[in-house]
């Protein structure tokens, strides 16, 4: 038991020591083969059959390891191939930057319409002796403050969504795969801990490989069905002069809404469709992929939960 602990140890060291997953991968396979080839020395030195028999067993786990690591980098090395350009984690970490490059103008924008709070609390006074007179015929402005508070936040949610998904993208492809992915290899190098492996191995096929590649296949998606677009382009809030009447200020701010409406209906479905269907997309790709792969090594992973919170 002790002598496993030790090993556990040294693969993690090893893991952070390593420059990649290849390396960090090669190592695991090694000392998991380090370990049988002891087991069996040891079974063979003091004449214990049972300790012989099982190190031969583990060793043809060793082998499906070894494959299990060929066809990881074989697939991760054709994607990479068929993406092109900076490859599969390249390509995604430009797709999703942009992403928050593009919520980040937009709520720039919105910023600027939230004049209308400003524009909307605008009044004018006037004190004859001892009375004093306010009036204010900019409310029309206040009215029409609500759908920008609620775009903002809309859009907020959504940028705080894709810095997430930025953050899952970048720790998937870099230091969290050379532990999780070497770390199932070596599991699954054993009969007792096969199930942990399986589970751990599905868990680096879905954040390297599947996660990746459903983003650059949604914003191909998205650019030829063109939601990547907002239509409208940003109205201009006029200044409300509290001297003028109510008529005047009231048609400006009409017309102030109209150009509102149809850019601010144009960027929320953007966000919609960005900030919710697609991350569902992602999350079900994820899923699936996990219970699938899993799966192959007969470990069942409950996905319910997932699926009824979609």
């Amino acid at each position: 038991m002790m002598k496993t602990k030790l090993a556990l140890l040294l693969l993690i060291s090893l893991c952070f020591a390593a420059s990649g997953i290849m390396e960090a991968s090669a190592l695991a396979i090694m000392i998991s083969a380090i370990i049988l080839i002891l087991l069996f020395m040891i079974g063979r030195g003091f004449n214990i059959q049972s300790l012989e028999i099982t190190a031969k067993d583990e060793f043809y786990q060793l082998i499906i390891a070894i494959v299990l690591l060929g066809c990881f980098f074989i697939a991760s090395s054709s994607i990479d191939g068929i993406v092109g350009g900076k490859g599969l984690h390249g390509e995604t970490a430009d797709i999703l930057n942009n992403s928050l490059s593009n919520f980040s103008s937009i709520l720039k924008d919105i910023h600027a319409l939230e004049k209308v709070n400003v524009e909307g609390s605008k009044y004018d006074s006037c004190q004859f002796f001892s009375a004093y007179f306010t009036t204010s015929s900019c409310g029309g402005y206040s009215v029409i403050a609500q759908p920008v508070n609620t775009a903002h936040s809309i859009i907020s949610i959504v940028y705080i969504e894709y810095s997430s998904l930025y953050t899952i993208a970048q720790l998937g492809s870099g230091v969290l795969m050379t532990i999780i992915f070497p770390l199932g290899l070596f599991f699954y190098s054993f009969k007792f801990t096969k199930p942990v492996g399986s589970v751990l191995i599905a868990i680096a096929v879905s954040f390297y490989i599947i996660f990746p590649l459903m983003v650059i296949l949604t914003e191909e998606v998205a650019k030829k069905t063109g939601v990547d677009k907002i239509s409208a382009t940003q109205p201009q809030v006029k200044d409300c002069d509290p001297k003028e009447s109510i008529t005047t200020n009231a048609n400006n701010a009409r017309e102030i809404f109209k150009g509102m409406e149809g850019y601010l209906g144009s960027t929320i479905e953007y966000a919609l469709v960005r900030g919710l269907l697609f991350p569902i997309v992602y999350l079900l790709a994820i899923t699936s992929t996990i219970r699938s792969v899993s799966g192959l090594a007969g470990v069942e992973i409950d996905v319910s939960a997932i699926s009824r919170l979609m």
